[in-house]
């Protein structure tokens, strides 16, 4: 699945860029069983990359935002938790968004989901030599 959303991506990227267009978005749906849905959904235009992942999940507490953001650190750290991993993917994800001169920020309630922002600049998309 996260080839195929990479591919996706890549490709709408291409895309857009391609004859001059002005800007291009896509959105793909997740459904899980019993478990939730996630959005994904990236717009690229002429003022940068906005992609955003918009899950259903168990949310994140507003104290805990800021934790969540430091490598191997999860919400519930108990032996008996559900959910699985090791505590990586937001941290890795706020790393690459940086030096890519961009930004990741996260935005919760718990209970009801998260949504979770990736903001690059115009040169990750048209290339340095074709941004105003």
């Amino acid at each position: 699945m996260q080839k195929f959303i990479l591919g996706l991506v890549g490709g709408l990227i291409a895309i857009a860029g391609f004859a001059g267009s002005s800007s291009a978005s896509a959105t793909i749906d997740l459904i899980w069983a019993n478990s939730g849905t996630a959005t994904t959904s990236v717009l690229a235009s002429d003022t940068g990359i906005v992609l955003q992942v918009i899950d259903t999940g168990i949310g994140i507490p507003e104290h805990d935002l800021a934790r969540v953001m430091e490598p191997f650190t999860q919400v519930d750290s108990s032996l008996s938790r559900t959910h699985e991993g090791t505590g990586l993917g937001l941290p890795l994800s706020r790393v690459l968004a940086e030096l890519h001169g961009g930004r990741l920020t996260l935005d919760s309630v718990f209970g009801n989901g998260t949504v979770a922002t990736v903001h690059l600049p115009v040169e990750r998309w048209l290339g340095a030599e074709n941004a105003a």
